[in-house]
């Protein structure tokens, strides 16, 4: 069942009163993990909204008549590409035009949070990593290169490993952000 479908049976359920028991397997097990105010029938009387319900199996449970299920959220992981000084652009909307703003690789965050402010409309809605030289890894911290090789780390090595290891600031490649399609 969709969640469309089963939110519909739960509202529904308020008229035919099936216990939680004999609800079909897609809705109990919805209904039990959902974390949502249901309401289950009480004593017989009256329904009582309960925010964190501890759901019996002989309980009837429904969804009050105004609940909407979650909208699917559409998207897609978007790559932009990061130049040798380590920027990148991303295009969107500011004020009604259509415009383009250049970011620092190490400003993962900013275009997340223009998105956010409605300051600039681009989409972007989670980070997604980096990606550097020579490497399909994503990665969601910074890194260094480690040695003489294409070999990166999280982390600073401080050991000393010879005159011919070095560890040095590595600037990665792509940049990877969650953007919505509306």
């Amino acid at each position: 069942m969709t969640e469309q479908e089963i939110v519909s049976y739960l509202k529904e359920n308020k008229d035919k009163g099936i216990a939680s028991g004999f609800l079909p397997e897609d809705v109990r097990a919805w209904a039990f993990i959902a974390p949502i105010s249901i309401f289950r029938f009480f004593d017989g009387k009256e329904w009582i909204k309960s925010e964190k319900p501890f759901i019996r199996y002989n309980d009837i449970i429904c969804l009050p008549d105004n609940y909407e299920a979650k909208k699917e959220q559409k998207g897609e992981w978007v790559d932009f590409d990061i130049n040798k000084n380590g920027d990148f652009e991303i295009s969107g909307i500011e004020n009604d035009k259509n415009i383009t703003i250049i970011y620092n690789w190490t400003q993962w965050d900013k275009p997340i949070r223009d998105n956010a402010s409605k300051n600039f409309i681009n989409g972007c809605c989670a980070f997604g990593g980096w990606q550097y030289p020579d490497s399909s890894y994503w990665s969601t911290y910074p890194q260094v290169k480690q040695g003489q090789g294409n070999n990166y780390s999280s982390y600073y090595c401080e050991k000393e490993q010879g005159e011919d290891y070095q560890t040095n600031p590595a600037i990665p490649v792509k940049i990877r952000f969650w953007r919505e399609i509306k």
